[in-house]
């Protein structure tokens, strides 16, 4: 016997892989392996005349041969069907879109990609194998693609996602129905859930990053916690956030990000549970809600990794005037070194900044032949070296200010600028540059390249040797060693 199964609390992904693939096994029996979400018990409750499910007391799992799972891979998702996994008689097939773990299950046969939702593999399966759909079908797979992919505002939407829609619609996809079944009004008992989240949500400073912490209980099972979490999300601005919730003798962790330093699902993995980068979940079992709030932020302690301090992204050193510069000569530094602004120095003292726009409206006025002094700014914000990442951010948007002096010890030891914080944010250090005080933007930017190894092939020892005492000596001074000029053009090209 077949039996398609998708994971616990079952969402319309899962209710349209598992019709998906009721195409492609029709002997197949389709069951839920435990709850389903409202919107998705209303569905199949109003369309049951044409989607068939099996009650799972129905099943007799002995006669099973092959079970077909969809939308998940962990085990401790398919309620009753875990037992099924070591089973050497039953043979097991895979379809999933989530990214993989340490602990997932294997099948003989695997559909696993890393896209928006299951229903877009299984969808893509169908349009290569010419398999005829009905309008409802189409429709029930849009609404699979639509809900994992947050109606394409996920970061883990694809091209293939809108793909797959573009062709249900072609099949007559009804997106009435669709936006019905997505925006579906909240119950009494989720309002009640949703204002104990919203009232227990706290934040926390995890390794420069907030995180914010919402936990609830309820006496009786609730179901579309997704949603709250989604909405909390929303109405706060919140960058991630993760709920705990106990419904009778479980606790149900729910976690969102839209950081690609915080990946919810290694967190979440940490409990038995799985997910994408942005969200995921699991089910804890056996703990109280003030363990399992304790556990959760020591596992984000340890896995979160700490976002660097102004002391690694500043950049050093920073092209400096002093007091007696004229607006003109500072006008004809910003524009040799492309930058936007400059700090005013007196007896190597921070005194103030002057930025291109300062400079302008002197120039506009005749007033080039002045000293900088006039025109500076001197209600200064400085930071620290061992700033932190979110507070930089903070000091920024909250001062409407793009660049931040790194002071130690009463001196200026570098500087901090809004391209630093997006190369940070982005996490793409290898096409972008440092910041404006390192390259021109209006340039071609290179790739970094890690040239240790051509250095050691193509150098002889001795020029090495004389290399590495240079790197020490900036190391002791805390100012970077470079090599320019056509020396390095002769490195990377093997001249």
């Amino acid at each position: 016997m077949d039996v398609i199964v998708g994971h616990s609390n079952a969402d319309f992904d899962v209710l349209a892989s598992m019709l998906a693939c009721k195409k492609l096994y029709p002997e197949a029996i389709l069951t839920f392996s435990g709850s389903c979400e409202r919107n998705v018990r209303e569905f199949v409750t109003l369309h049951k005349h044409v989607i068939e499910i099996t009650r799972l007391r129905d099943i007799d799992l002995d006669r099973i041969t092959r079970f077909i799972i969809v939308d998940t891979k962990i085990a401790g998702r398919l309620g009753i069907f875990e037992k099924l996994i070591k089973k050497k008689k039953v043979t097991i097939h895979l379809y999933d879109h989530h990214p993989r773990g340490p602990k997932d299950i294997r099948g003989k046969m695997e559909e696993i990609k890393e896209v928006g939702a299951t229903a877009t593999i299984l969808t893509q399966i169908l349009k290569r194998r010419r398999i005829p759909l009905t309008h409802l079908e189409a429709t029930i797979l849009a609404l699979g693609v639509y809900e994992d992919t947050g109606s394409f505002t996920f970061p883990s939407t694809t091209r293939e996602d809108l793909g797959a829609i573009s062709w249900l619609l072609e099949k007559g996809a009804n997106l009435a129905m669709v936006s019905e079944f997505m925006n579906r009004e909240l119950s009494a008992s989720q309002v009640v859930l949703l204002n104990e989240l919203l009232v227990s949500c706290k934040p926390y400073l995890i390794n420069g990053i907030r995180i914010d912490i919402a936990q609830a209980e309820s006496k009786e099972y609730i179901g579309d916690v997704a949603v709250l979490v989604h909405k909390i999300m929303d109405l706060e601005n919140l960058n991630v956030i993760l709920t705990l919730v106990r419904m009778g003798e479980r606790i149900y962790l729910i976690a969102r990000s839209r950081l690609e330093t915080v990946d919810v699902g290694n967190i979440t993995r940490e409990f038995g549970g799985g997910g994408h980068p942005q969200a995921a979940s699991a089910t804890i079992k056996k703990m109280s809600l003030e363990k399992a709030r304790k556990r959760l932020i020591k596992v984000l302690k340890e896995r979160i990794k700490p976002l660097v301090g102004a002391g690694d992204m500043m950049s050093s050193p920073v092209k400096t005037i002093s007091l007696d510069t004229t607006v003109e000569e500072a006008r004809k530094i910003l524009l040799r070194w492309n930058h936007t602004g400059l700090p005013v120095m007196e007896k190597r003292r921070l005194v103030g900044i002057i930025t291109r726009s300062d400079i302008d409206k002197a120039v506009h006025h005749g007033l080039g032949h002045s000293r900088v002094k006039g025109y500076m700014s001197t209600n200064l914000i400085t930071i620290a070296p061992d700033t932190s990442f979110s507070r930089i951010q903070s000091l920024m948007l909250q001062h409407n200010i793009g660049r931040l002096p790194v002071i130690e010890k009463k001196r200026m030891v570098g500087i901090v600028t809004r391209t630093d914080l997006l190369r940070i944010l982005h996490e793409d250090m290898v096409k972008k540059p440092y910041s404006q005080y390192d390259l021109v933007p209006d340039l071609k930017k290179a790739a970094r390249h890690n040239v240790k190894n051509l250095l050691k092939v193509r150098l002889p020892k001795d020029i090495r040797n004389l290399l590495k005492r240079i790197g020490r000596i900036g190391d002791e001074l805390n100012m970077g060693a470079y090599v320019v000029g056509g020396f390095v053009r002769d490195l990377l090209l093997g001249i």
